[in-house]
């Protein structure tokens, strides 16, 4: 199943700064100043941590909380 919502995106935030943020968990986990450190940043992320597994854990973690 292909998975078009990414758990890490990366915004502008206006001021020249990028943020990356973890959207399951509503955080901001980075600030870079270069659109490639981001870009290549939420591609690592999504790549490893993205994954349906790990959403599962974090629902788990979550529920049990």
């Amino acid at each position: 199943m292909l998975n078009i919502n990414m758990r890490y995106r990366m915004l502008d935030d206006d001021i020249g700064n990028y943020l990356i943020i973890d959207t399951w968990a509503n955080q901001i986990l980075a600030k870079v100043t270069t659109i490639e450190l981001a870009a290549r940043t939420c591609q690592q992320l999504n790549k490893r941590l993205g994954t349906q597994k790990y959403l599962d854990e974090l629902r788990q973690k979550v529920l049990t909380n």
